[in-house]
Formats: C-alpha cells, sequence, structure tokens
C-alpha cells in the first residue's frame, strides 16, 4: 500500500513541477529589476561608503559616491534617510564585491 501512495505522489510531484515550468518558461525574460534591488544596491554602497569615510580609504569613497549618485528610481528617497532601519549584513559584503571585481552590468 504504501509503495503505491509513493508513486502516486512522485508523479503527482513530477506533473506539478512539469505545469510550473511550462507556465515559467514563456515568461521568464518578462521579470527585471524590482525596487528591492535597487534599495539593497543603494543601502550597501552607502553604508560601504560611511565605512570608507571611518576608516579614510578616500579611493572607495569617491567610488561609493559616484555609484550612488548613478542610482535613480522615482520610488527610491534620498540615500541616507531610511537606511539606519534595514540591516546591511548581504547588502555591505555585495557592494564590496561590486566594487572589487568592477561589476559594472547591473
Amino acid at each position: 500500500m504504501t509503495n503505491k501512495k509513493n508513486i502516486f505522489q512522485s508523479i503527482f510531484l513530477i506533473f506539478v513541477y512539469l505545469i510550473i515550468l511550462i507556465l515559467i518558461f514563456p515568461t521568464f525574460k518578462d521579470h527585471g529589476v524590482h525596487i528591492e534591488e535597487k534599495f539593497h544596491r543603494l543601502n550597501g554602497l552607502y553604508w560601504l561608503n560611511y565605512i570608507s569615510k571611518i576608516f579614510n580609504f578616500e579611493n572607495l569613497s569617491i567610488i561609493t559616491e559616484n555609484k550612488i549618485s548613478q542610482i535613480y528610481d522615482f520610488t527610491l528617497n534620498k540615500a541616507g534617510s531610511y537606511m539606519d532601519k534595514y540591516g546591511v549584513i548581504l547588502d555591505l559584503p555585495m557592494a564590496f564585491v561590486e566594487i572589487f571585481f568592477n561589476i559594472q552590468e547591473l
């Protein structure tokens, strides 16, 4: 009895995953960068700029200020206006990686 139940569950899961794939593949190019991604990038760059000013890393400070000025979205507030309410555990290292590896494609 349990063998038939396991087979049914496996077939059902395969069917569900197949339906999901059929629905996703035609539309996967329609998904773009959302406000959260720009916000988290801005958040990481803001705090990286803050840290660079504390430790007098002038080059890093200039780079982060330039990148911050390039981020624009009409729904984003000015950098730093509400940044103290969100954590930086992922945003700050990713901002550093972006600058360290000179990532230009966004």
